[in-house]
């Protein structure tokens, strides 16, 4: 299980897997959501000694904010481990004053803890490396390795994609959608300014061997090509982040229907299994 633990000069993950690895709310199982906010307003309502609302109301406020959370551009990028930790700072005063525990208090909890405390997590995100090459990846792997290059990109503007790993993958995925004049337009760009790098020498040694990939340089693509795709992966990560989109590899359900605290009981949803043996 994954820990957030925050002091006054650091914030530690202790981890199996980093929280941000985790789809965003925007992506993510409604009904994971849904546990999450009940989790989070629950231990808010014990931590205050609150025990003055219904249990209608209750669900009511459970349901709008998962709802809200899945769907507000200002909220929808939380994921629902870190949501526990937004409402207990916000209770604790940790983002100012609010009024009471209700719809907007908890939304105004997320949006102050994307403000405020996501960028610290997004610090101890692992290195990402690429895979030694005896490991066959999944779809799965790559997809899950795709996204954290990118959760990277997003708060550092750049990724190193060593081997052209993700880049490859993303290109036969058809996520890439780069016509063929248009990669070639990189490919020069990138060629230009290796030119101008190598045509500017400090000494003789560095002469006679930048003078040798000039002509590698010329009498072939190899040094140009892993360049081209690591800038066409640049300008791919830039794209979305500038258009706030997330990597889609695939339809997710959009299930709209409220969900009620019996539906999972004290041991949470039922299995597959379970369901049909009932």
């Amino acid at each position: 299980m994954t820990q957030i633990a925050t002091t006054k000069n650091e914030l530690a993950v202790q981890q199996n897997s980093h929280p941000l690895l985790a789809p965003p709310a925007v992506r993510e199982e409604k009904t994971e959501i849904f546990k999450a906010v009940q989790i989070a307003f629950a231990k808010a309502m014990a931590d205050l000694s609150h025990k003055g609302m219904s249990t209608e109301d209750l669900q009511y406020i459970v349901n709008e904010l998962t709802k809200n959370i899945r769907t507000k551009p200002n909220l929808n990028n939380i994921r629902a481990n870190e949501i526990p930790t937004a409402f207990a700072n916000g209770v604790r005063g940790k983002y100012g004053e609010y009024f009471g525990l209700n719809v907007i208090s908890g939304e105004f909890f997320i949006e102050k803890y994307l403000e405020n405390d996501r960028l610290e997590i997004a610090k101890t995100l692992p290195a990402i490396e690429p895979p030694k090459k005896e490991v066959i990846l999944t779809r799965e792997d790559r997809i899950k390795f795709a996204k954290a290059a990118f959760e990277k990109f997003k708060f550092n503007d750049s990724y190193n994609d060593l081997g052209n790993i993700v880049y490859d993958f993303l290109d036969r995925e058809g996520l890439i959608k780069f016509t063929t004049k248009e990669k070639f337009d990189v490919m020069n760009t990138i060629r230009q300014k290796e030119y101008q790098r190598l045509s500017a020498p400090t000494n003789t040694r560095e002469k006679a061997q930048f003078e040798a990939q000039i002509q590698k340089m010329i009498d072939s693509n190899d040094s140009i090509i892993p360049a081209a795709k690591r800038e066409c992966l640049r300008m791919f990560f830039a794209n979305l982040k500038e258009n706030s989109k997330e990597l889609e590899f695939e339809s997710y359900d959009k299930d709209n229907k409220d969900l009620t605290f019996s539906s999972f009981g004290k041991k949470g949803p039922k299995s597959e299994g379970e369901r049909n043996e009932a």
